[in-house]
């Protein structure tokens, strides 16, 4: 009889089936912190008790994180998804996001800034109601890297109609898992 090989008796499908789960990394407000003076006083509890940044609807205002790319992560480009809401009824409008991202290394300089990508989404209209906005991550991570992200709301550019804080949730990162 024709012998059967090891790779093929003990993985029928093959290493593609490795390789292609998606997977996320929830990053939640109370996780992040201030990088401008304008919101000190801004991380809220909202009425239901998620915890939240309130981004003013004026000015540039911005928070930020540090996290270590998840050891399954595959190399390549993640997605960000932001979720927010604002916190009174309103006809639906739009909302200008930046999110900036850097790999640290040991001994580099954390005050260089990192590389940006930007959406203008649509708010739902209504009281509350949780807007989720989808970002494409600015660089690609590699497993076990140190990254620093910022997210800013850019309530001072034309495109941003909404008049009222953006309550900030938290950012899903979704990534190809390895295993």
């Amino acid at each position: 009889p024709a012998a059967i090989t090891r790779d093929a008796e003990w993985n029928p499908h093959g290493q593609a089936e490795h390789t292609d789960r998606t997977r996320s990394l929830y990053l939640p407000a109370g996780a992040w912190q201030n990088v401008l003076t304008a919101l000190l006083n801004a991380l809220g509890t909202s009425p239901n008790t998620n915890i939240v940044w309130d981004l003013d609807d004026a000015v540039s205002d911005a928070i930020g994180i540090s996290f270590v790319a998840p050891a399954d992560l595959v190399t390549g480009t993640p997605v960000a998804v932001l979720h927010w809401f604002a916190n009174a009824g309103a006809a639906a409008a739009d909302v200008v996001w930046r999110l900036t991202a850097r790999v640290l290394a040991v001994g580099d300089d954390s005050f260089v800034a990192g590389t940006s990508a930007s959406t203008t989404s649509a708010r739902n209209a209504g009281i509350r109601g949780k807007t989720s906005s989808t970002v494409t991550f600015p660089i690609a991570l590699t497993a076990g890297q140190h990254v620093r992200l910022v997210i800013e709301r850019i309530g001072g550019d034309a495109a941003d109609t909404l008049a009222l804080a953006a309550s900030f949730l938290g950012l899903d990162l979704q990534y190809t898992a390895d295993g």
